[in-house]
């Protein structure tokens, strides 16, 4: 096909046969089944050290992750998601989440950048989030400690989660308030002192996953650790009338930075967890570049050429 770098992808299903036989004398059933064999779409590409994208002409494509990380915001989990597209500049059409439009769901907001010299940073990724996912049982003794991600972090993010809810049954039956209190402390790896960041009760009165966030921003750069104590509870974690068990699960580290990634285009999702969309979405887009840069000799200038020209395409590679 003329002129551009195609990315295609073919889907073969084999089909699954039944047979059945049955005489006139006989109420019995045979029936085997063969397997089904398939070939995935385009996938976005994760992990680091991966290419930048070349694009010429038209293409169908997924990405590459350079950011992903989920916030809690009143019970409600958002996943922010920053795809790098290949170098621009580029448009984009029929971005699809799900293999459905991305507009079919509430609560999804969407933002591009074509990968020009001077484009704009797309909120909620002016910073570097690294997100190291645990699973501690918070219990009054022994206090949890982790450590932040590299040795550059300037702010923290801890999140809790009751993931079978926080609550008290009556003895008429019916769900009532219950609390339990967190300390959550920093230090400097190279420090033996501990600092607050947050110490507080959180009350909760339902029976579905209750999930918070703590942060703590503007610290110096450096290394730390990070405590999470429980210093009280309304019942015993053991109680058959309560629920009060609480989780570490997640510590966040930040670096701040305005990255705008200059001459890359980008597609910033963030999309709220509902009954609709949730657990690991996937996404597709068709990109296009249209033109290329061709120096000319004669009039000692660059000029625009057509990028799903084999010709001008090849030149711009070499």
């Amino acid at each position: 096909l003329r002129g551009a770098a195609y990315v295609a992808s073919l889907s073969l299903h084999s089909s699954i046969e039944y047979f059945t036989s049955s005489s006139h004398n006989t109420k019995s059933t045979n029936s085997t089944e063969e397997a089904t064999y398939g070939w995935s779409g385009v996938q976005t590409m994760e992990g680091q050290n991966n290419a930048i994208q070349m694009t010429y002409g038209k293409v169908k494509s997924a990405g590459q992750t350079i950011g992903k990380y989920i916030t809690v915001s009143d019970n409600k989990e958002y996943l922010n998601w920053l795809i790098a597209c290949g170098e621009g500049e580029l448009t984009f059409s029929n971005i699809m989440v799900n293999d459905n439009p991305y507009t079919y769901y509430s609560g999804i907001q969407l933002q591009t950048r074509p990968g020009t010299n001077n484009q704009d940073v797309i909120p909620y990724f002016n910073d570097t989030y690294f997100v190291k996912n645990l699973g501690y049982a918070l219990n009054e003794t022994p206090s949890r400690v982790d450590s932040c991600q590299g040795n550059a972090t300037q702010g923290i993010i801890v999140k809790v989660e009751f993931s079978q809810g926080l609550y008290h049954y009556s003895s008429e039956g019916k769900v009532k308030n219950a609390w339990v209190e967190l300390r959550c402390s920093y230090k400097l790896k190279s420090s033996n002192t501990w600092t607050v960041f947050y110490e507080g009760r959180i009350n909760g009165k339902q029976t579905t996953a209750l999930r918070r966030e703590f942060r703590k921003d503007g610290l110096p750069q450096g290394e730390y650790d990070v405590r999470v104590e429980v210093t009280g509870r309304s019942a015993s974690i053991n109680s058959t009338k309560n629920s009060t068990k609480c989780w570490w699960n997640a510590l966040t580290s930040i670096v701040y930075d305005d990255f705008c990634y200059p001459c890359v285009g980008l597609i910033g999702l963030r999309a709220l967890a509902t009954d609709q969309i949730n657990g690991s979405p996937s996404i597709s887009f068709i990109k296009e570049r249209k033109y290329v840069w061709v120096y000319n000799s004669n009039t000692k200038q660059y000029e625009q050429k057509p990028a799903n020209n084999p010709a001008w395409a090849s030149y711009d590679m070499l």
